[in-house]
C-alpha cells in the first residue's frame, strides 16, 4: 500500500477527522482507513482527543493481544451515559471477570447444544413460512415478516418460550428497537427510555422465563434452550441470567433479522448469484431427496452455505467497530505501518473496515459467494469479522455459529417456496444505518409452497 501515514499532524485535517468520528464513528473509521492506512493515530491539540484505528487482519490480531494483556480495556471506552444504559453485560467487561463469564456462557453454545437447537429452529421457521402462504392473498413485507420470524426463533432458543405463547410477546420487538435506539441517543447523557425498556424486557419477559426454566429443571422437563441449559448448569446467578439473557437478545436480534432479510435482497439484485443458488438447490434436492435428509445437512449445503457467509461479510448488521481505551503506551507494528498509541487514547478495531478491505478481500465491494469455497474460519479469525474477531473464547461473539445455523435454516426452508417481488420497489439499502434493509421493505406477493422438483426458484417468473 506504499508509504502509509500512521500519524496525522495537520491540525485542520485532524480536527475535521475528529468531528467525523464524533458524528458517525462508523464512517469516520472507514474514511480514515482509506486516507491513512490500516493503522493510524489522530492527535489534535485543539481538542485534546487521541483516536487510534486498527484495521486489517494483522492489526486486529495485535489489537486482541493487547486486550488480552490488559493494555487495551473496555472500561471508559464508552461514554459513562452509554455504559449506564448497557449495564454490566459481557461485552463491556474486562480481564478475568470477562473471561470467567465467557467460559461459563460458551457451555451453552457447544456443538452438542447446537444440535439440540436445530430442530427448534426448523420447526419455527417452517411454521412461519407456511403462515406467510396463508397471508399472501395480498402483498406483504418480507422485512417485517422476517423480523417476526426471527424474534420467535430467539424466544424459543434463548428462553424456551412455548410456540403457542409467542404471539403474546410480539410487542416486545418494539421494546428492543426502542432500547437499541436509546443507546445511540445516550452519547452525551442517559436516555431514560433506555433504562425503562431494559427494565421492562427483563422484568416482564426474562424474569418469568427464568422462573419457568427453574420449574422445568426441577421437574426434569427441560427444553432445548440456552436458558434451560444455563439454569440447569447452575453456574450463573439470577442477575447474570437477566443481564446476559437481555444482552443476547438485543445484541443479536436486529442484526440477525437484517441478514435474513438481505438474503432475499442479494437473490433479487444479483441475477448471476440467483442462478447459481437455483442450480445449487437442484443439486441439493438430487443429493438429498427427502426433506429430513436436507435438514440433516443444514450446515453442509455447499454453495448455499457460501451464500450465507457472503451475506454476513457483505451486509452490515450491527456494530462495525470495537471500542477500547489504552491503559498504557502501546506499540503497534505491522507491515503497513507502525504507531505508538499513548495511554488514555481511544482505540478502535475496524470490523467493517476489514470485511470490506480491498487489500484483504479480492473485489471487496462485489457480492461473490464463491470466495468462501474451501474457506476455513479457523484460519481467518482476523479476516472474517461479522461477529468480532479472534477465537470465540475471547472477544468473538458467542452466538456466531448459532446465527449461521439460523440463517442456513431460513434459506433451506425457502427452497420449498416461490414468490413474486412487487414491481417498481426500491431495493436500495437504507442510508446511515448499521442494520440497513431495502428502502422498499422487500414487498412480495403470491408466496406459495411448491414441490422441490419445480424448476423456477425463487421467483415464479424471472425478473
Amino acid at each position: 500500500m506504499g508509504n502509509i501515514l500512521s500519524f496525522v499532524s495537520n491540525q485542520v485535517t485532524v480536527f475535521f477527522d475528529l468531528l467525523a468520528f464524533a458524528k458517525n464513528p462508523r464512517q469516520g473509521l472507514l474514511t480514515c482507513r482509506a486516507k491513512y492506512g490500516d493503522v493510524f493515530l489522530i492527535d489534535c491539540a485543539l481538542v485534546g482527543t487521541k483516536i487510534a484505528g486498527l484495521c486489517g487482519p494483522e492489526a486486529l490480531e495485535q489489537f486482541e493481544a493487547k486486550v488480552l494483556d490488559g493494555s487495551l480495556v473496555k472500561k471508559d471506552a464508552f461514554p459513562a451515559s452509554v455504559a449506564t444504559v448497557l449495564g454490566p453485560i459481557l461485552s463491556v467487561l474486562d480481564g478475568e471477570v470477562h473471561d470467567d463469564r465467557k467460559r461459563r456462557l460458551m457451555e451453552a453454545f457447544t456443538a452438542t447444544q447446537l444440535e439440540l437447537y436445530k430442530p427448534v429452529i426448523r420447526r419455527i421457521v417452517q411454521t412461519e413460512h407456511l403462515r406467510w402462504v396463508k397471508s399472501s392473498s395480498s402483498s406483504f413485507s418480507l422485512v417485517a415478516s422476517t423480523k417476526t420470524l426471527l424474534f420467535k426463533v430467539m424466544l424459543a432458543v434463548l428462553y424456551g418460550i412455548n410456540d403457542d405463547a409467542m404471539d403474546a410477546y410480539l410487542d416486545f420487538v418494539v421494546v428492543i428497537d426502542d432500547y437499541v435506539a436509546s443507546i445511540q441517543r445516550s452519547a452525551k447523557q442517559v436516555d431514560p427510555r433506555g433504562i425503562e425498556t431494559r427494565a421492562k424486557f427483563i422484568d416482564e419477559l426474562i424474569g418469568p422465563a427464568i422462573d419457568a426454566a427453574k420449574v422445568r429443571v426441577a421437574t426434569h422437563e427441560t427444553k432445548p434452550s440456552l436458558l434451560d441449559f444455563l439454569v440447569q448448569a447452575g453456574k450463573f446467578t439470577d442477575d447474570e441470567l437477566r443481564q446476559e439473557g437481555f444482552h443476547m437478545m438485543f445484541a443479536s436480534f436486529g442484526g440477525l433479522s437484517t441478514l435474513a432479510a438481505n438474503m432475499i435482497t442479494a437473490l433479487t439484485v444479483y441475477p448471476d448469484v440467483r442462478k447459481k443458488a437455483a442450480t445449487a438447490r437442484t443439486t441439493l434436492v438430487a443429493q438429498f431427496p427427502t426433506e429430513d435428509s436436507r435438514w440433516a445437512h443444514v450446515t453442509a449445503l455447499g454453495y448455499l452455505n457460501q451464500f450465507v457467509l457472503e451475506v454476513k461479510r457483505f451486509y452490515i448488521a450491527g456494530p462495525t467497530q470495537v471500542f477500547t481505551r489504552a491503559t498504557r503506551d502501546v506499540d503497534i507494528n505491522t507491515v503497513h505501518g507502525s504507531i505508538k498509541i499513548p495511554k488514555g487514547a481511544l482505540v478502535l478495531a475496524g470490523l467493517e473496515a476489514t470485511s470490506k478491505h480491498p487489500g484483504v478481500w479480492a473485489d471487496a465491494d462485489t457480492f461473490n459467494p464463491d470466495r468462501f469455497e474451501d474457506f476455513e474460519l479457523d484460519q481467518n479469525l482476523y479476516k472474517f469479522c461479522p461477529h468480532s474477531m479472534g477465537p470465540t473464547q475471547h472477544r468473538r461473539c458467542a452466538g456466531g455459529e448459532l446465527s449461521t445455523v439460523i440463517l442456513n435454516s431460513v434459506l433451506l426452508s425457502y427452497l420449498d417456496f416461490t414468490w413474486e417481488m412487487v414491481p417498481d420497489q426500491d431495493f436500495t439499502l437504507q442510508l446511515n444505518s448499521v442494520v440497513a434493509v431495502p428502502v422498499g421493505q422487500l414487498m412480495v406477493s403470491a408466496f406459495e409452497k411448491v414441490p422441490v422438483e419445480q424448476a423456477n426458484w425463487p421467483f415464479k417468473r424471472e425478473m
